[in-house]
């Protein structure tokens, strides 16, 4: 998965290198890849995280990553709607990116912290 249509890591060091916001690092990204690619985040993060929860509920965590993942898709689609003259819909698409770059760090925080409270284990002591 190198070169423009995947995540390298030396694609990835080089964005944030550039500018020190992760988030302008994957809106760059998110801008260069073509929106089926996006599409495909954004819908199969959503079929995965929610067959997790319903499915496999005690794997939460990893739920939480798809959900991050679908939020890369949609605000890199939004994105570029937004970057190809959506003049009408300017507000609401801002609001979409937004609330999806909300849902991933959010989703993204929590699942951090539950595969940490995993690793730890029930025994654990403050």
């Amino acid at each position: 998965m190198g070169g423009s249509h995947g995540l390298s890591p030396s694609a990835v060091a080089g964005s944030a290198a550039s500018s020190q916001d992760p988030y302008q690092a994957i809106a760059a990204w998110a801008l260069r890849q073509r929106s089926g690619r996006l599409n495909a985040w954004m819908v199969g993060g959503v079929v995965d995280a929610v067959g997790l929860l319903l499915f496999l509920p005690v794997l939460w965590p990893l739920a939480c990553a798809f959900v991050s993942l679908a939020a890369v898709g949609t605000w890199g689609l939004a994105a570029q709607r937004l970057a190809h003259g959506a003049e009408v819909r300017r507000r609401a698409l801002r609001e979409i990116m937004f609330a999806a770059m909300a849902a991933g760090t959010v989703a993204a925080i929590l699942g951090f912290y539950g595969v940490f409270l995993a690793i730890l284990g029930p025994s654990w002591t403050l």
